[in-house]
């Protein structure tokens, strides 16, 4: 039954939902002073981390208007389905300087 197929698929990106919302992303990115990074983090990073913790999210569904450049704290969205998104959080910080 078609119905109860999308009832079981809605449910289940609800349930993917509240996981995603519960998990924080971290990333170490070398940065200047002012925390600006080096290099960036990008939806590449995101699903790659997604997928490091069993969350098979396609890129594509991943909404960062641009690369994240800073560090800091930062809420990205996720589509899971066409009724459900999620917030995944995401911080971002200065990878420390090795002492030589």
């Amino acid at each position: 039954n078609q119905q109860k197929e999308t009832v079981h698929l809605l449910r289940h990106a609800e349930k993917l939902k509240a996981a995603i919302e519960a998990t924080t992303l971290s990333f170490t990115r070398k940065a200047a002073d002012d925390d600006r990074l080096f290099g960036s983090v990008t939806v590449h990073d995101i699903e790659n981390e997604l997928a490091s913790k069993g969350f098979k999210i396609e890129r594509k569904h991943i909404h960062l208007e641009e690369p994240i450049k800073s560090a800091g704290q930062f809420t990205v969205k996720v589509k899971l389905h066409p009724e459900v998104s999620a917030e995944v959080q995401i911080e971002v910080a200065k990878e420390e300087a090795t002492a030589e």
